[in-house]
């Protein structure tokens, strides 16, 4: 629950829109909430009611599994909801009206083992959901389910939480996670090659192994150009966002995702460097972004716009307009719209 994830961004962005809405809404994880990591990392002026399944946590994938499917009827007993959201996937049967959403499908505990209990946990639940259209696919093809059964809500932001700042940027690049799906490194290796000596690489997150082997490899010259920002509040990365040049997300999945951090980068009105692996539904090649999939590829991206003020002004002001889809408000109400069709009333999102 206080993970700086994809997952919770969503989480407590849709939440929040509901809870303006007059909605109850609770909000299980597996270890105790740590209140002052959410407040720091996803500030909201409204919060759920926390739960927490166990007696510890953060746990990895595998073990949640069991742990939830031992207190997850007690649980749903003690708030006694009208409407069950999980996000992920539960491989237990549930009396509650409840609606599965799948976030990506990385093969975190093992391709069979994590694809049976899909299969499972997503045929039990009464309807499910991706969060974008080639998940949606990738999903029915998993779980062995027709794409008509299968809907799409997807990621979300609170667009008022974001000031877009056109014009004028700032002479560095952003670029965000140090977790090794977000290959850092890639970034740093990009820096190397862009030949301006007055560049600078921001890279926000905590301190990771890859990426300090990454940055040690470097020659002096670029590491003095790097800066390892740590975990930063939401309002500053917001701020670096809209002041970068571009933000560099060279994220790989293996089927494409609605990545929060291109999300965000668009809302504050960023450049965005992406790859080819996240989701057309957000992304235009070309109109709102740029794509590259190598150092080299995001270094010649980098240049065309240190080349071009009218490539960035275009960039930013498409991705804008395409953001306005996404926000918290009008996916909320797709939520309930889904959600209606099970059952009336409360709400608890687990």
């Amino acid at each position: 629950m206080s993970r700086a994830d994809g997952i919770n961004s969503f989480l407590y962005a849709i939440i929040e829109a509901l809870l303006e809405q007059g909605h109850e809404v609770h909000l299980a994880g597996s270890g105790q909430p740590q209140l002052q990591e959410i407040h720091h990392r996803f500030p909201c002026q409204f919060y759920p009611r926390f739960w927490a399944v166990g007696d510890g946590g953060p746990y990895g994938w595998k073990k949640d599994i069991p742990i939830w499917f031992r207190h997850w009827p007690r649980l749903v007993q003690q708030i006694q909801p009208d409407r069950i959201v999980v996000n992920g996937v539960i491989p237990r049967w549930n009396s509650v009206p409840t609606l599965g959403i799948s976030h990506d499908l990385e093969n975190r505990g093992g391709f069979w083992f994590a694809r049976l209990v899909r299969i499972i946990g997503y045929r039990l639940v009464q309807d499910r959901v991706a969060t974008c259209s080639e998940l949606r696919n990738a999903l029915s093809r998993n779980i062995l389910k027709s794409q008509k059964k299968i809907g799409v809500i997807p990621t979300c932001l609170r667009l008022k939480d974001f000031h877009p700042q056109t014009g004028r940027k700032g002479h560095f690049l952003l670029h965000i996670g140090t977790a090794p799906y977000k290959h850092p490194e890639t970034s740093m290796q990009s820096l190397e090659l862009i030949p301006d000596p007055k560049l600078r690489l921001v890279i926000t997150g905590p301190r990771h192994p890859l990426a300090d082997r990454a940055f040690g490899c470097l020659p002096k010259s670029v590491q003095a150009r790097i800066e390892f920002a740590g975990i930063v509040p939401a309002s500053d990365l917001r701020r670096k966002m809209a002041a970068a040049l571009a933000v560099l997300v060279p994220s790989a999945y293996e089927i494409p995702v609605l990545s929060p951090t291109v999300l965000e980068g668009f809302a504050s009105g960023a450049v965005v460097i992406t790859t080819t692996s996240v989701s057309r539904d957000l992304i235009a090649p070309g109109e709102n972004c740029l794509t590259a999939e190598t150092p080299i590829g995001i270094a010649a991206a980098v240049e065309m716009l240190l080349g071009s003020q009218k490539l960035r002004d275009e960039l930013i002001r498409q991705a804008l307009k395409r953001v306005e889809a996404f926000d918290s408000a009008r996916v909320a109400g797709g939520l309930l719209d889904r959600l209606n069709r099970l059952a009336p009333a409360r709400l608890s999102l687990l």
